[in-house]
């Protein structure tokens, strides 16, 4: 579901390419870097062309072996020589048919290799980039450039490529034929080519910013129905279903305008096309057949240069669809190479380290972070010892899911340093220092897998003993053995089949899987009721032990049993202590505590009223 400034955005495309239209130049560039892209297959590239030009010499012999089998006959009044001349037409055709299949076929997987090549390399960005681009980048956008914009370079690197050569042959061959001729004919012929290539042209620069639309609408369409289909059970919950109706109206509606738009382009010029086309035609008719009469051309060259003329016709009525595809491929590989060319905010040094395992010290020192311009942390410091409990509690915004998010450098400090084990973690290397941080997060997300490898994604590699000791570990043992199929239960999409708490097991079961040396908690057992989470919390204490583990709360009952707790309030820490200290303290701790626990009391005395008539 969207917010109407979300909607905004979403129509508004969101990358601003339409203001960056008109620019030949960077045009040109992208469609190097396309080639490129396509040419990093050189043998099959090299493959596709030499059969394409095998084809295109075989094909431009015919008209020549049709004037010869005319003039021949007509001169030697011989039926054979027309069989045998003939038949080596046949011949030649069959061939020209072989190698024209060969290019076809070598053309289009060379497509499918390029795009196959892009699709990777626009996955593995997206992999690579930090949080702050991913808190900004739409799901429905991405999806859309890592599909349909690869699509349409496809055609660029297949069809595109192979017409561009298939086309530069037949006009510079037949051209070139059509003067040795009759060069008096041919530019007569001829005149209207000038012509026909303005109007490509001219075609190529009207239509290159239709497809730009045509492919933002498409990225708008596809973000809100992901995020439709994302919250679609708390659409049903407001019954909201004729209004989600109408607010992708206006999305579909733009897609389906700007593909009208596109269409009567296309409509437009293929007319101009057909009616310029036949000025050629007629002006070989009338001229070529009075050359003819003064016996000037004899009746096979006047039939082989009519048919170099149809054959020189096609290549420049595909001259516009041609140019087409590259300004489609043109207009989408920007919209790639914007997402390739992105660096992550995060980035690895050359000489970055990891000596095989950590200890598990972790150290603030007078951390600052800025997000967009606005403080989150302000000269938060406090160092935890490898097998200590730190507790970070504090309110909505308080800046404690940002502390965790420091720490495996989801984002870097914009002030301070992160020391892990004494060591800057911005000189680690990235991936061992994450593999060594487990995190449970507050906001649960599971596969649409199987249970067993959804606890084993952090190990893939687990026993199945291995995968069932941590589920018992997160109190989810009692719940697999109930299950039919145990661990190779299909949870479904984002595990609509668990409840809130199961979900939430899932993860901390994953995360223990993992033995990390760090442990984050981040609301882990905020889905969980109370009895269960007694249970679970004494489940933690015993896998804690020698693990260094932040948990990150606003629940006092959560930090209870932590070595020490530090609360934060307004990006800053107010107070630390243990948790006897901080009740013995006037503040923020000891206000938190008296109101969660007035809270339960009040729950356990408020009588239900379910049932009730």
């Amino acid at each position: 579901m969207m917010g109407g400034g979300a909607m905004a955005s979403a129509r508004s495309g969101g990358t601003g390419e339409m203001s960056r239209m008109p620019r030949s130049k960077e045009d040109l560039r992208i469609l190097g870097r396309l080639l490129a892209v396509t040419f990093s297959h050189r043998r099959l590239a090299i493959a596709s062309i030499a059969t394409l030009l095998v084809s295109m010499v075989l094909e431009l012999a015919v008209p020549r072996l049709i004037q010869i089998a005319i003039d021949s006959t007509i001169e030697e009044r011989s039926v054979s020589i027309a069989i045998v001349l003939g038949a080596l037409i046949v011949g030649v055709t069959a061939f020209k048919g072989v190698f024209t299949f060969l290019a076809t076929y070598l053309g289009e997987v060379l497509s499918q290799r390029t795009t196959f090549r892009l699709r990777g390399l626009l996955f593995e960005r997206i992999q690579s980039l930090s949080f702050s681009f991913h808190d900004k980048a739409r799901t429905g956008e991405l999806m859309s450039r890592t599909t349909s914009d690869v699509d349409r370079v496809r055609f660029l690197a297949g069809m595109g490529l192979m017409n561009s050569i298939r086309i530069t042959l037949m006009i510079v061959g037949a051209v070139s034929i059509l003067v040795i001729t009759n060069w008096r004919l041919a530019l007569l012929s001829l005149a209207s080519l000038p012509l026909l290539i303005y109007i490509a042209l001219a075609f190529s620069q009207r239509i290159r910013p239709l497809f730009v639309l045509v492919q933002q609408s498409w990225g708008a369409v596809n973000t809100v129905l992901q995020e439709n289909l994302t919250g679609v059970k708390v659409v049903r919950a407001f019954a909201r279903e004729e209004d989600e109706i109408k607010k992708f109206e206006p999305f579909n509606e733009d897609l389906t305008k700007s593909g009208i738009q596109v269409v009567r382009m296309f409509a437009l010029r293929q007319p101009l096309f057909e009616a310029v086309a036949a000025m050629g035609v007629a002006a070989v008719l009338w001229y070529g057949g009075v050359q003819v009469l003064d016996g000037n051309l004899s009746i096979g060259d006047l039939v082989a240069f009519n048919t170099y003329l149809l054959l020189l016709r096609m290549p420049i009525q595909m001259l516009g669809f041609t140019v087409s595809i590259f300004a489609r491929a043109t207009a989408s590989g920007d919209r790639i190479f914007e997402i390739l060319d992105r660096q992550s905010d995060v980035q690895e040094k050359p000489n970055a380290v990891f000596n095989g395992r950590i200890e598990g010290g972790v150290r603030f020192e007078n951390v600052e972070f800025a997000y967009e311009g606005e403080d989150v942390l302000r000269g938060v410091s406090f160092d935890v010892l490898p097998g200590q409990i730190l507790g970070i509690v504090g309110g909505t915004g308080s800046g404690k899911s940002t502390v965790i998010n420091l720490l495996p450098r989801f984002y870097d400090v914009t002030g301070g340093r992160v020391a892990v084990d004494g060591i800057d973690v911005r000189d680690y290397r990235i991936a061992p220092l994450r593999a060594s941080i487990g995190i449970v997060s507050q906001e649960t997300f599971l596969f649409g897998a199987n249970l067993r490898e959804n606890i084993s994604y952090g190990r893939p590699d687990a026993t199945d003993a291995a995968i069932l000791q941590a589920a018992e570990a997160a109190q989810l043992g009692d719940f697999i053995r109930s299950l039919p199929d145990g661990l190779n239960t299909v949870i479904g999409e984002r595990g609509t089949t668990l409840s809130g708490g199961q979900k939430q097991r899932t993860a901390i079961a994953r995360a223990l899987l993992l033995d990390p040396r760090i442990l984050i908690l981040d609301e882990s057992t905020s889905s969980v009721d109370t009895e269960t989470e007694r249970a679970l919390q004494q489940a933690l204490s015993e896998l804690m032990k020698g693990r260094t583990t932040l948990i990150i709360s606003q629940r006092v009952a959560s930090v209870v049993g932590a070595d020490e707790i530090v609360v934060l309030d307004g990006g800053r820490i107010v107070q630390r202590g243990r948790h006897t200290e901080l009740l013995q303290m006037a503040g923020l701790y000891r206000d938190m505590y008296d109101m969660q626990v007035d809270a339960e009391s009040e729950a356990i005395a408020e009588p239900s009223t379910v049932g009730d008539r």
